[in-house]
């Protein structure tokens, strides 16, 4: 459940929507909730609270005729692996983990993650004032990368690593014992 709520905290949001709902149509008066999502890595986690009372709209008594509710319009939720769900193209580290996980798969993802956090904070106009490193993966020089769009850098930075290191894990052990990769 945890991994679930982590790659899809949305979905996790309507869940709980629909529950409440369902919960305050069975007759209920009243119902609080408190919804915790966690937002970041399990390593930082970020967690948002947000609380609500709601007071139902059916009466505590029920009326004398019986009356049907009318079915609740529920979207068709369609749930995708992390690995293969779409991302939006403006966030560098969903990009990265989609072409990681296509490149690498899915193990090596918590190494690179990890690798590129120290060595850019995932800033792609990152640069290392005493080398002159640049991009999210801090290529040197950095003329080496020929498209420095955030995927550019990221496609650039796989392929530097799979060509040197053959995977994020290995690349993400020299860096611990290096400092650098």
């Amino acid at each position: 459940m945890q991994r679930f709520i982590y790659y899809h905290p949305d979905l996790y949001a309507q869940a709980l929507k629909l529950c409440l709902f369902l919960t305050l149509a069975s007759g209920l008066s009243s119902l609080s909730y408190r919804l915790a999502l966690a937002g970041g890595l399990p390593s930082r986690p970020i967690t948002r609270s947000v609380e609500r009372s709601v007071e139902s709209p059916v009466p505590a008594v029920a009326p004398a005729a019986v009356v049907t509710p009318p079915a609740p319009i529920v979207p068709p939720v369609s749930v995708q692996p992390a690995s293969v769900a779409t991302v939006p193209a403006t966030n560098p580290k969903a990009v990265a983990r989609r072409l990681s996980a296509a490149r690498f798969g899915d193990a090596h993802w918590p190494a690179l993650e990890a690798l590129w956090a120290r060595e850019s904070g995932w800033n792609p106009a990152a640069r290392n004032r005493s080398s002159g490193a640049c991009g999210i993966p801090q290529a040197l020089p950095c003329r080496k990368i020929p498209d420095m769009s955030p995927r550019g850098q990221i496609e650039w930075g796989l392929s530097y690593i799979a060509n040197r290191y053959g995977n994020p894990t290995n690349a993400w052990r020299h860096w611990q014992k290096h400092r650098w990769y």
